[in-house]
């Protein structure tokens, strides 16, 4: 199943972080950010029934003007912006975007943030990374 036909997904991690806001835990974001600083970046989680799959979750965070941001290579189709824009999640500065990947393939990640409601190709910030997916 390609990653981006799979109905929407989310990450055992930011499904929890989601949670805990809602109850008004505002220190596990905080939380979290120190885990994803400590661990690195994308998260990958382990998925039970799927022994050769992994999910892997990327993240931006906020500097507070994003509007959107875009997953434009490795699991990305080029030019396919929509099914490859991370998600904002309310009531705090994170943006991810999880894919359902075999974990035995390398994915060269690039992600443009974009100050306008759409991308361009001018004022954006990108980041640039080479994932390992551990089998």
């Amino acid at each position: 199943m390609s990653a981006t036909t799979k109905e929407f997904l989310i990450s055992p991690q930011i499904a929890a972080l989601q949670q805990a806001l809602a109850r008004g835990d505002r220190a596990a974001l905080d939380a979290f950010w120190q885990k994803v600083t400590s661990q690195g970046t994308p998260l990958i989680e382990p998925l039970e029934d799927e022994s050769g799959y992994r999910l892997v979750t990327f993240l931006w965070r906020d500097p507070g003007e994003t509007q959107n941001v875009v997953v434009i290579q490795g699991p990305a189709f080029w030019g396919n912006w929509f099914d490859n824009m991370l998600s904002h999640l309310p009531g705090s500065d994170l943006w991810y975007k999880t894919y359902h990947l075999h974990s035995d393939l390398p994915h060269r990640l690039l992600t443009l943030a974009e100050r306008s409601s759409y991308p361009t190709t001018t004022d954006r910030a990108h980041t640039g990374t080479m994932v390992q997916i551990p089998t």
